[in-house]
């Protein structure tokens, strides 16, 4: 299996969710794309290091992605959307953010949510996008 991790920027006291999530995908040997950015923005042990692949631009992104996890909030979601075009890519958004209508997993169902994909237990809710 493999994913893409996307966000708009955390703030610093938000990288030790994104420490989780990246131990939850390893312990499932799950290989990731993440956006550069976010990679460069904290300073990660080794042992997830050795997982990741950096991505800049959508084009970086391919066919064989199951998900694309876009962590944050609402907006986040939104850029999310650019990020996979018309790819078919489903995104979970995960809220590290205030509201999260459309993140609507939170920081503490990590571990849920990453079972739920190795498992697909899932459900896709499909969106309409207007230009």
């Amino acid at each position: 299996m493999k994913i893409a991790i996307y966000s708009r920027g955390l703030d610093a006291d938000q990288g030790t969710p994104l420490q989780i999530l990246l131990q939850e995908l390893a312990d499932h040997n799950i290989g990731v794309l993440i956006y550069k950015p976010l990679l460069t923005q904290f300073s990660l042990p080794a042992h997830l290091l050795e997982n990741l692949t950096p991505f800049e631009v959508p084009e970086d992104l391919d066919e064989e992605l199951e998900c694309l996890i876009g962590i944050g909030g609402d907006g986040t979601i939104l850029d999310s959307v650019t990020m996979v075009k018309d790819s078919n890519i489903p995104i979970l958004g995960i809220n590290f953010g205030r509201l999260g209508f459309l993140a609507s997993i939170s920081k503490d169902e990590i571990s849920s949510a990453v079972d739920a994909l190795v498992n697909r237990s899932f459900i896709i809710d499909k969106r309409s996008l207007i230009h």
